[in-house]
């Protein structure tokens, strides 16, 4: 059986989001104004699917 100094010694794993995180391809200004914003979900959706031009 491991004592506690030697289990506190070994590396420790890595987080779940180091695993499994994604890099960083953002654009654009994090601050900015959302365009998306002005749009009803409704309107997003038919543009999502094609039922709609986005203007």
């Amino acid at each position: 059986m491991e004592s506690t100094d030697e289990i506190q010694d070994q590396p420790t794993s890595p987080t779940r989001r180091e695993r499994y995180g994604l890099p960083d391809f953002s654009v654009g200004d994090p601050d900015g104004h959302d365009p998306l914003e002005t749009y009803s979900w409704q309107v997003l959706r038919d543009v999502i699917y094609g039922e709609r031009v986005a203007q």
